[in-house]
């Protein structure tokens, strides 16, 4: 071993100059601009610079980056399908009382690929196939709205 007290004294003796970006990541990615003010004006003890030119870190361009643009056509994996969802609405824990007009269940049918919604009031569940044949015949599946004419309104 060496003379007493020399192990503390290495500690101190060794000093190397870094560069500003190896500071930079040392010390979390803190902004350039603080890190040479610290410098400047004597707040941080033993960093030196060994040059002051400021470059650009990837890391903190990816930390600041919020989310990938979005593709402006359809993918295969985002593009709507041809296809029609549709759903019975019935509650099944209570006998559910009928309206006025003796409709029980709520049928209601979105056609994924122009986002068109129709909502039809059945009696029963047997009439689903009709409302679907009758709802299949009048949708499109191009990617416009099919015309609904108002209420008035003559075609």
């Amino acid at each position: 071993m060496g003379a007493p007290g020399s192990d503390a004294q290495a500690l101190f003796v060794n000093v190397m100059k870094n560069s500003l970006q190896q500071w930079h990541e040392r010390l979390g990615h803190v902004i350039f601009q603080d890190l040479l003010r610290m410098v400047n004006n004597n707040l941080a003890n033993g960093v030196e610079l060994a040059n002051k030119k400021i470059t650009f870190c990837m890391a903190c361009a990816e930390g600041k980056q919020s989310r990938n643009a979005q593709p402006t056509q359809d993918t295969s994996d985002s593009a709507p399908t041809d296809e029609l969802g549709t759903v019975i609405c019935m509650d099944l824990k209570v006998d559910l009382k009928p309206d006025r007009n003796g409709n029980r269940y709520v049928l209601t049918i979105v056609d994924h690929a122009s986002n068109y919604n129709q909502v039809f009031l059945l009696h029963t569940k047997n009439e689903t196939f009709d409302k679907l044949q009758m709802s299949s015949s009048g949708s499109t599946t191009s990617r416009s709205r099919p015309y609904v004419p108002m209420a008035g309104e003559s075609s």
